[in-house]
């Protein structure tokens, strides 16, 4: 049986979690409930390329991630959108 206490601390520590995990475009639209055509026009490309990063089809350029990064106040930073350049996040 779950108490109050249980459900308070698997709260916390799934707050925890997410504050830790590096966001990925994904969460990203969800988390501001935009659909991948209004990031695309917000960033300069086309759904189908946002379509292509979500699915893990086509890899972001470094020059985007920055373009990003910045585009979202750094809720999509280029550490987590391309680890291999900028380096990952501790």
């Amino acid at each position: 049986m779950i108490n109050k206490k249980m459900k308070r601390d698997y709260c916390f520590f799934e707050i925890v979690l997410l504050l830790l995990t590096p966001m990925n475009i994904k969460t990203y639209l969800k988390q501001e409930k935009l659909t991948q055509a209004a990031f695309a026009q917000k960033i300069g490309v086309s759904q189908g390329m946002v379509a292509h990063w979500v699915n893990g089809r086509c890899r972001i350029t470094p020059e985007k991630a920055i373009h990003i990064d910045k585009a979202t106040g750094s809720k999509l930073s280029k550490e987590s959108l391309c680890p291999e350049i900028f380096g990952e996040i501790a």
